[in-house]
């Protein structure tokens, strides 16, 4: 495993852990975000079901959409856990992509909804990095 990013063995055992404990945090944030998501929201993480109300709740008050970044937090865990450098790419790739395609959309889409109010929620919440 961690020999491909060349570590030791103890090296690897500590990556594994922390890729482990990476994707553990991650994915029960993921999951309360799409709670909160259905509950404060009335509505589902999914397009087709998005949310009658702004979400600012939970995770919301600290990143704009923190299934994104749960998602790719899982993957920085996975990379870590499987010791892969080409899997550290994807996470790059999907903050990428966010950036340049769905966020934008994303964004534009909240804005149509939610107005003054989404405006307002946008300019004190960053996107990826959470801040107080």
């Amino acid at each position: 495993m961690g020999e491909r990013l060349g570590l030791s063995s103890w090296s690897n055992l500590l990556t594994v852990i922390v890729g482990t404990a990476v994707l553990l945090v991650a994915s029960a944030a993921g999951l309360w975000a799409a709670w909160v998501m259905v509950t404060d929201g009335a509505g589902t993480p999914l397009p087709f079901n998005a949310a009658r109300h702004l979400v600012v709740a939970g995770p919301y008050r600290w990143v704009r959409n923190p299934m994104a970044v749960s998602g790719v937090a899982q993957v920085l865990g996975i990379a870590l856990i499987f010791g892969s450098w080409t899997a550290l790419v994807i996470p790059v790739l999907g903050i990428v992509l966010w950036q340049i395609l769905l966020g934008p959309a994303e964004d534009r889409f909240l804005e149509d909804s939610f107005g003054e109010e989404y405006r307002t929620y946008r300019e004190s919440v960053s996107t990826w990095i959470p801040r107080r």
